[in-house]
């Protein structure tokens, strides 16, 4: 520092200390001392030069695996006068000079980092350089590292042995082998024929006993067995770091069982991880719900020749068998279609007819039990035909006839009915008669003439189907 120091006293009672070129080093407290022969004082100030940050430290690895590991550092010993922003982590391939330095991340807060996608047998060499609003520090830079497993897999379970041996059974037992650093996670069991070139599994889950029986074997057939032990290897689920306290694991094997761990991590690192005991993975048992949309729930009513569509909604798990009925019956499939996707099911029907109106049913099936739904639906129409008609008064100048309303109303009160007659000569009938009830006289007949009568029953949709009565001679009863 003396080379760039320079003392300014031109003008009388004052002094400037000058360093020329001021680095990093240079910051600190300052103190200027004046003395005569009255004693002696002092003041000190505080100087902060503002830099780069320097590098970060202690570059070490942890859960180093065949193609992944993890990088941790500590911070800088000098942060250059500013809050360090974040870390940039690089990595380069040792044996290739040609392949430059890959950034790895360019964003990390903390003073740590899962690398992944690896090559398994490759040399590499890391960076990680601090930064702060200055700029970048020098890096600091890790020992070489193969992308390797730190362990062997376990040795071969010794001498496993065969006994109890039935027509179609054996049992299988064997030591525990040496796990050469990995904790064995279970065994797996293969078969195959003397004579055959090809292991079968017999196991589909590891096996964490040292023992089991074989069953589906063949009277007389000659069998070879092998034991093979598995070590547990821990694979990364999360490829950034959760914050909420769930976390769903996908992409396992239905029927295997896991362990799975959880590690907190902050700017220090991670800290040591809970494991779960072993899980099953199977598929949870849900009972179906079953629920109609809310647009038909409450039920429906619509006009004859329109079309009809009925969502709903079948959940569980696993997923229900759906089936759809009609009044307690099956669903006419010529004419009602249903589709269903996923958990939406939907019946369908073109041109609905009046036959068509009555109580529709979904069901959900699976093995934890059955749900129904009911909607009702009614389809309006015309009234059906008067039944019933008859002749209650024959002369030459009236006849009187009766008749019941329709079976069918068409989903509508009836209010009125519609008679006309014609002569049996003619093809029109004419002279129509309204009435309410289910009783007409028909006068000013030409005695001797024959008639037709025809009555339609009539609702708020329109008139229904004729019926027709007739001939009807016009004279006096004998």
């Amino acid at each position: 520092m003396r080379e760039r120091l320079g003392l300014d006293q031109t003008q009388k009672g004052q002094a400037a200390l000058m360093i020329r070129e001021s680095i990093r080093s240079d910051h600190g407290v300052f103190t200027v001392q004046v003395e005569n022969q009255h004693g002696v004082a002092t003041a000190s100030c505080v100087v902060n030069v503002l830099d780069k940050p320097s590098a970060p430290i202690n570059f070490t690895f942890d859960e180093i695996r065949n193609t992944s590991v993890v990088c941790y550092w500590e911070a800088p010993e000098d942060d250059g006068g500013s809050e360090i922003l974040n870390y940039i982590l690089e990595k380069k391939d040792n044996k290739n000079e040609e392949v430059g330095w890959i950034t790895v991340t360019s964003t990390l807060k903390g003073c740590s980092f899962p690398v992944t996608k690896l090559i398994e047998g490759k040399e590499y060499i890391f960076r990680v350089t601090a930064e702060n609003k200055f700029g970048c520090g020098p890096p600091c830079s890790s020992e070489p590292l193969v992308a390797k497993n730190q362990f062997d897999p376990p040795d071969a379970p010794n001498n496993p042995r065969v006994h109890e041996v039935t027509a179609s059974s054996a049992r299988i037992s064997w030591h525990e082998p040496k796990d050469n650093g990995s904790p064995i996670l279970g065994y797996w069991i293969e078969r195959k024929e003397v004579n055959s070139k090809h292991w079968t599994r017999v196991n589909r889950a590891l096996l964490n006993s040292l023992e089991v029986k074989v069953s589906g074997l063949m009277e007389g057939l000659t069998y070879i067995f092998r034991v093979l032990a598995g070590e547990k290897e821990w694979s990364r689920s999360t490829e950034f770091r959760c914050k909420e306290l769930t976390y769903t694991v996908t992409g396992l094997t239905e029927g295997s069982d896991y362990y799975i761990r959880v590690m907190a991590v902050n700017d220090a690192g991670p800290g040591a991880p809970g494991v779960t005991e072993p899980v099953t993975v199977k598929e949870p048992l849900e009972a179906p719900v079953v629920d109609f949309d809310a647009s038909v729930k409450n039920g429906v009513i619509i006009r004859a020749g329109e079309a009809l569509r009925l969502p709903a909604v079948v959940r569980g798990r696993p997923q229900p068998e759906v089936k759809w009925n009609k009044d307690e019956g099956e669903v006419d499939h010529e004419r009602a279609l249903v589709e269903t996707e996923g958990r939406n099911s939907v019946l369908f029907i073109r041109k609905v007819v009046r036959a068509d109106h009555g109580k529709y049913q979904v069901t959900g099936t699976n093995s934890s039990g059955t749900k129904s739904a009911e909607t009702r639906v009614d389809v309006m129409d015309v009234p059906g035909p008067v039944v019933d008609l008859k002749t209650v008064l024959v002369t030459k100048k009236k006849i009187t006839m009766t008749w019941a309303d329709p079976l069918d109303n068409g989903g509508s009160d009836i209010i009125g009915y519609e008679v006309l007659r014609k002569d049996a000569k003619m093809k029109l009938f004419r002279q129509p008669v309204e009435t309410a009830s289910c009783k007409c006289d028909i006068q000013d007949l030409l005695v001797g003439e024959e008639y037709d009568f025809r009555v339609i029953a009539r609702n708020k949709y329109g008139d229904g189907a004729p019926t027709d009565l007739g001939p009807i001679l016009a004279v006096d009863p004998k």
